[in-house]
Parts: C-alpha cells; structure tokens; sequence
C-alpha cells in the first residue's frame, strides 16, 4: 500500500498579494483558499484577512497589479473575507496544483512566507512536483509526515504522526480550542476503548461542560477534514 506524504513548505515569491500586504501591514494576517473558477488568465481565491488594519489591507491589494478582482463578501472594522481574481501565472498555490500537489487547508500568510500544507500520493510524486514548481517561486520543505492507515485511525493518531503540529493547522485553531484538542488528547479521550469523557476533561480544564464541548467539537471540524484529505490516498 502507497503511503502519501504531508507536505509543508515555506514559499517565497514577489508577485503575491497576500505577502506584499502583509509585509506592509504588520498586524494582518491572511489564509488564501483556491476557488474553482479558473480560464486563461486568472484563477478565483477567496481570502480571510484578519487584524487591525484590515481595511487599509483590502485597499491596497485592490491596487496590486495582478489582482484583476476584487468583492468584499464581508467586512467589519478588523475582519473581512475577500472574493478575487489573481493573474494564476503568479500564484504559488495554482502552481502547486497544476504540478499534481492537492491543497489540505488555507495557505497561511505570514511576515514575507505563505505556508502551504500540501498532499501527495507517495515520495515519487513529491520528487516531481519540487522539480516542477522549482522555476516558479522559492520554498523551502517546513514539515514531511509519512502517512500510514495507522495515522488517520482517528484524531489522536493523526496528533501523535504530528499533523497537528504542523503551522498551517495549528493556525487554523483558536487558543481555546487547541487546549482543549490537546487535553482530550494526552487524557485518552480518542483512544479505543475511550480513557476519559468530555465532562472528566471541562473538570480538568474548569471550563463548564458545554463551553469545553464547544471546543472540542470546533476544533474536530478542523482537524477532521485532513484525515478526509489523506483517506483518499490510502
């Protein structure tokens, strides 16, 4: 049985929006999803852009030169989720997925990096996509996590391989809801049998039953889908 790898890589490259803006507003952070809208030229993202001077972000990735669209879908004083048009010749993340890599969450974008955790079939296929994608822009591998059967039994094993540790997921999680992944995690709640209840863990943590099991369940929904992602190649 194939094994497909979990890939992280630190990407580098001046023609990207979400870098320039956040290298101009310091305290803004971005996570940039493909859409499906793709022809000639451009390529749809959607982009969460978070931070204090969110709206001076959004006004100045309007005027980036590859940019050809731009609609905010929603916006208040620091928070806004952007629906765009990019020149797709200057997107690492359609460079990554015309070289055969498949995108397992939001690219993160931070100081001068978008980090992009990515999934191949085997070792082979991450070999030829660093040869394709080398003339593209510049990276360098963060994280690469052999996946067995084993490691997407559940969300405790997919902890134990690293995946959570790994920037792009981790981000994904609020504070609260990674101390609350982490507690059901060490504590045995994912084990078989399981080693502990969701109201053995709030007492733990001295949070009241439904705000510890609010997130826990929120921080699953994030997790879950990279065990999805990763099914599909075993």
């Amino acid at each position: 049985m194939q094994k497909p790898l979990l890939v992280e890589l630190e990407a580098f490259h001046d023609d990207c929006y979400a870098i320039n803006a956040q290298e101009r507003f310091k305290d803004v952070r971005m996570l940039t999803m493909p859409g499906m809208a793709v022809n000639a030229r451009t390529m749809t993202f959607y982009s969460k852009v978070s931070g204090p001077e969110t709206l001076k972000a959004i006004e100045f990735i309007r005027r980036e030169p590859h940019v050809k669209h731009l609609q905010v879908i929603y916006k208040d004083r620091d928070r806004a989720f952007l629906e765009l048009q990019f020149d797709k010749k200057h997107s690492s993340i359609y460079s990554c997925m015309e070289a055969g890599a498949l995108l397992d969450k939001p690219a993160l974008t931070q100081g001068r990096l978008d980090f992009l955790p990515l999934i191949f079939r085997n070792g082979k296929d991450f070999k030829e996509f660093a040869g394709k994608v080398r003339d593209k822009f510049d990276f360098k591998l963060k994280s690469k996590i052999v996946v067995d059967a084993k490691a997407v039994d559940g969300l405790g094993s997919l902890s134990a391989c690293g995946a959570a540790e790994l920037k792009t997921v981790s981000a994904s999680l609020s504070d609260a809801q990674r101390t609350a992944f982490d507690l059901a995690v060490q504590r045995g709640y994912y084990d078989h049998p399981q080693r502990t209840t969701v109201a053995e863990l709030s007492a733990r943590a001295g949070l009241a039953p439904s705000t510890y099991g609010e997130h826990l369940r929120k921080a699953e929904s994030k997790l879950l889908p990279v065990v999805g992602q990763l099914i599909k190649y075993l």
